[in-house]
């Protein structure tokens, strides 16, 4: 059991301090945490602490750390989600998606699963918003100034 929570605490360290700490934002982390799941399995991954870490702990702790990450993130006031989304697509030149069904999919793909479903509505219900006001065209982002 010691070994289990001190192996957690260093991946925890390791994905914080390497990976987490230089982006810009709880959106970005979270989409960030997002991408290291196949979706297709449902299993969490990183390229670099795979080479370090068993698989069942580091899917274990990347799951609570995205789980952490997307609620925290919830926990902004809209205002806020509002900037750390548009700093997000701008920094990325991520494009939000034209048709609703490819849109949806990518919003979809940011939710951390272990979430409670409410929690889930309300940050889909939130980027959808976000998203009409984040963008002229679909495809350009305004600056949000």
């Amino acid at each position: 059991m010691q070994d289990q929570l001190r192996i957690n605490r260093q991946i925890f360290f390791d994905l914080a301090s390497r990976y987490l700490e230089g982006l810009p934002g709880r959106f970005a982390r979270l989409t960030y945490l997002a991408n290291l799941r196949d979706a297709a399995r449902g299993i969490y991954a990183h390229p670099d602490l795979s080479l370090v870490y068993p698989a069942e702990v580091l899917h274990e702790a990347i799951s609570k750390c995205h789980e952490e990450i997307f609620e925290s993130f919830l926990e902004l006031t809209l205002l806020e989600q509002h900037r750390e989304f548009i700093q997000f697509l701008q920094s990325n030149g991520q494009a939000i998606p034209e048709d609703p069904a490819e849109r949806w999919q990518l919003f979809e793909s940011w939710v951390s699963p272990r979430s409670p479903v409410y929690l889930k509505e309300l940050f889909l219900a939130n980027l959808q918003a976000l998203s009409e006001t984040a963008s002229g065209p679909r495809s350009k982002v305004r600056s949000g100034k």
